[in-house]
């Protein structure tokens, strides 16, 4: 119900309805009625007294003749006797808004721009029939709710912990390698090696051939991620683990943690690794990519992928990966691939465009990108970077040569010619117009995340962790933090050469 001060500062002609005169003298309707029947309509009126019934059986009789007239002076007496009388008010087309009505659309349209107007200056915006807090209206239109803490909560996360809650108290025990709920009668299955496909216990053989397609991926979990992989089992288990091997360096570049597990997506093919980002209309599959990148390079960012099998639409944008092992030519970059997703999915579930996205919901289609990447605290080139970086300048403790990661990838960069300048790497223009120009670009930002981290530049280092601590306690003060780290790094231009000449 709108306040006593809306109501006051709205109050227009159209929203009441003064008493109407039956004096045909005074009033006009009721003029052009007598000059046609001589008063009958007057006296048929004025015969119904106040009976309402008798009222609208008039106004209706007289309406499915075509004597508009008379009809409307019927349900103009109606509402002198019930001002809300619905029946009366839809015959005279009057416009019903905010549990009031009005004699004209131009009236009501009056009404709800000066209520808009007067709401907006409040802090309120229109969801569906209701005001709400504009600061609420993103969360309210992605479907979330407040939790009882009176914080507000993803459905989807909500329901997750209350169903690992119920499976726990039943005496089940999680199996990580495909997120089944074993129950203690089935855990002789479980120990034979068998695999629960809905109901049913099968083979490892069996579980390959289902898992093997998008949607019905393996969904294995650790510590820090979840990773769902159309790849055979032996495939998978190590496939589960490579996010882990990201996680550090997330940390380390960004300070602050997902408050969930990122999903990362890892297909058993090329093929599906494309399909997914295309969409298919045979398997029903819409596109997961709306921004094309995918073509860059062996993984990308799914930022139009979308589950619609929740009970309201929920963003899952995330990093996508391929590991084929069936061609050796490129099973090995399997692990980089994978990386390179978690770097993405991981910078999603830390700066989710919350405002973009629940906008996209409302409006059933892919997030604005300028929009998207506008919102986020982290820039784009450092959203990149990360990834970048866990993929090509990661170091592998379990080698001999621990950096044989990133020399191996700081020799193809001088191959393939001099640097960007860091202004035009930070500006970090990727386009579908250049494929090979935009591939380098990601991983000249992988470049500039390794001076950050591993530069050991006194200058660097020091705005690198104001800009974590803004991004972990103030997000809101980390776009000018992070403009600091990056005047900071170009002038620090000669190190940066360095650096990469060290590599």
């Amino acid at each position: 119900m709108i306040s006593n001060l809306l109501l006051t500062v709205l109050a227009s002609p159209g929203m009441t309805l003064p008493p109407v005169a039956l004096n045909p003298l005074l009033n006009p309707v009721l003029v052009g009625a007598s000059a046609q029947d001589d008063g009958a309509a007057a006296k048929a009126i004025a015969d119904a007294g106040e009976d309402v019934a008798k009222l609208l059986a008039l106004a209706d009789a007289w309406n499915e003749k075509s004597k508009k007239a008379e009809a409307k002076l019927a349900w103009t007496r109606v509402l002198e006797l019930d001002d809300m009388n619905e029946t009366a008010h839809k015959g005279l087309r009057h416009q019903f808004y905010d549990n009031q009505w009005f004699t004209s659309y131009s009236a009501m349209s009056k009404y709800r721009r000066a209520e808009a107007k007067l709401k907006a200056d409040q802090g309120f915006s229109r969801y569906n029939d209701e005001w709400v807090k504009t600061d609420d209206l993103p969360y309210l239109q992605m479907g979330w709710a407040k939790d009882v803490q009176g914080n507000w909560a993803d459905p989807y996360a909500i329901r997750q912990a209350e169903h690992e809650a119920k499976m726990a108290a039943e005496g089940r025990q999680l199996r990580p390698e495909d997120s089944t709920w074993v129950h203690p009668d089935d855990f002789a299955k479980w120990t034979e090696g068998k695999w629960k496909v809905g109901e049913e216990w099968v083979s490892t053989e069996e579980a390959n051939a289902y898992h093997s397609k998008p949607g019905q991926w393996w969904r294995t979990r650790t510590d820090h991620f979840d990773t769902l992989t159309t790849c055979d089992y032996e495939t998978m288990m190590n496939a589960r683990h490579v996010p882990e091997v990201a996680y550090p360096d997330l940390v380390r570049l960004y300070g602050k943690k997902p408050d969930h597990r990122p999903e990362v997506v890892v297909f058993r093919s090329m093929a599906q690794f494309n399909m997914f980002a295309q969409g298919s209309q045979e398997q029903q599959m819409p596109p997961a990519e709306n921004s094309g990148f995918s073509s860059l390079h062996y993984a990308y960012f799914a930022d139009a992928w979308y589950d619609v099998v929740s009970q309201s639409p929920r963003f899952v944008g995330t990093g996508v990966a391929y590991w084929d092992t069936s061609e050796p030519n490129i099973a090995a970059f399997g692990p980089f691939s994978i990386r390179h997703a978690a770097g993405l999915a991981y910078a999603e579930a830390i700066t989710p465009s919350i405002n973009t996205i629940s906008a996209a919901i409302a409006a059933s289609t892919a997030p604005d990108q300028a929009a998207f990447w506008a919102e986020k605290p982290v820039p784009r080139w450092l959203y990149y970077g990360g990834a970048a970086y866990v993929d090509r300048f990661i170091i592998d403790k379990q080698a001999e040569d621990p950096n044989w990661i990133r020399t191996w990838t700081a020799s193809g960069l001088k191959k393939g010619g001099e640097l960007d300048s860091l202004e035009n790497i930070l500006a970090f223009d990727l386009s579908l117009d250049r494929l090979e120009a935009s591939t380098r670009l990601i991983f000249e930002s992988g470049l500039v995340v390794a001076f950050i981290l591993d530069g050991n530049c006194e200058e660097v280092v020091a705005k690198h962790n104001q800009y974590k601590a803004a991004l972990t306690r103030k997000p809101e003060a980390a776009p000018a933090a992070m403009e600091e780290l990056q005047a900071a790094v170009i002038a620090n231009e000669k190190a940066f050469k360095a650096f990469y000449a060290g590599l």
